[in-house]
């Protein structure tokens, strides 16, 4: 299974989504429009799609889930601080590959507000959904290490280089 969906994931150019819990600290529709933006930032840097399904029985391709503690995983949260969330690459753990956790014992925020930028962090972990790596280039969204908010968020050239390796490159870059 976990090859078909990589198989499918370079195959396909519009990938389906799904928020299937929500953090306590926004709303619902701040949530709904920071991971839209989020997908959107990698659409726009490669051949890539997203459309959002809540219908039953359509295929997901990125489940996207708001979390505390042992969740059924084997990768249980660890409360405020350290590990901020953790996705699964499409080539892993079968039933949960290409799924973004975010550890919702964090204090998430949008728009520079205090608390762990919920932005950066989707666009980072949805990174590792999508099958990238870390990389050391400090500008760039797939560094290791949360960086905080940064206003006007953009992908470096090297996460735009290594999603176009991977999924073509938008005419635009």
């Amino acid at each position: 299974m976990a090859e078909s969906l990589i198989s499918d994931l370079i195959t396909l150019q519009d990938l389906t989504y799904k928020i299937q819990s929500f953090s306590s600290d926004l709303s619902r529709e701040d949530t709904e429009k920071t991971i839209g933006k989020a997908l959107q930032m990698w659409s726009n840097a490669s051949q890539l799609t997203f459309t959002r399904v809540s219908t039953p029985g359509v295929k997901v391709y990125l489940n996207v889930k708001f979390v505390s503690g042992f969740h059924g995983d084997n990768h249980p949260t660890d409360g405020p601080g350290m590990e901020l969330a953790h996705a699964f690459f499409p080539l892993h753990n079968k039933g949960l590959a290409g799924d973004v956790h975010f550890d919702d014992d964090e204090t998430f925020s949008i728009n520079g507000r205090p608390g762990v930028d919920l932005l950066w962090l989707a666009v980072h972990e949805l990174g590792h959904s999508l099958g990238l790596e870390h990389t050391f280039h400090p500008n760039a969204v797939m560094f290791p290490y949360y960086t905080g908010y940064r206003p006007n968020l953009r992908l470096s050239s090297d996460d735009r280089n290594g999603i176009q390796r991977l999924y073509g490159k938008f005419a635009l870059y």
